[in-house]
């Protein structure tokens, strides 16, 4: 049986954010992310601001192609709340 590339791995929301809060940077960016779940890049990259779109996360692009990612005030609060 062959394994599946990393871009056709299916990552549930639920993962995802349980792979953002583990993390010990108060900021990431989606190659971490990626590298954390084993996924494409391109894919943890739309995970990432499909969660910027529902309000999870909030990003800032300090550079032509870096973007960086951090959790919503909102979210850290339930995070630290658990």
């Amino acid at each position: 049986m062959e394994d599946k590339p990393p871009e056709a791995r299916i990552v549930s929301e639920e993962e995802l954010i349980e792979a953002i809060c583990v993390i010990e940077e108060p900021a990431f960016t989606a190659p971490e992310i990626a590298e954390d779940l084993g996924i494409g890049v391109d894919s943890a990259r739309q995970h990432l601001y499909e969660l910027v779109d529902e309000g999870l996360l909030s990003m800032k692009k300090p550079g032509s192609r870096t973007v960086i990612f951090w959790l919503s005030e909102s979210q850290q609060s339930e995070v630290s709340d658990a």
